[in-house]
């Protein structure tokens, strides 16, 4: 998990960091350090990230109660800067739960 953490620093694609979440949530790794570096990230590359996968990954951190409030503050201005304008009617339900 070390090297993990010493790595996504390093990825250049939204697929690696959308699999580090699904890791992180699937196998209840409670690692706080790892789910504090990912959401940084998140936040720096905001620019990479597809609608699908924004929602993929919010709905990993609400599974393991995970993220900060400025990761949700963030979602919600993406929100309201119409990231979410093609969003399906299912991802926008998922949006939502995630984010209560």
């Amino acid at each position: 998990m070390r090297e993990l953490g010493q790595n996504m620093i390093t990825f250049e694609n939204e697929k690696n960091y959308l699999k580090v979440a699904q890791l992180l949530d699937w196998f209840c790794l409670e690692d706080k350090l790892l789910w504090i570096n990912l959401e940084q990230y998140i936040l720096k590359k905001d620019r990479m990230f597809s609608c699908d996968s924004y929602v993929a990954m919010i709905a990993h951190f609400s599974n393991q109660n995970e993220g900060s409030r400025d990761l949700y503050d963030f979602y919600e201005f993406m929100y309201a800067s119409s990231v979410f304008a093609k969003a399906s009617t299912q991802q926008i339900v998922q949006l939502t739960y995630s984010y209560y």
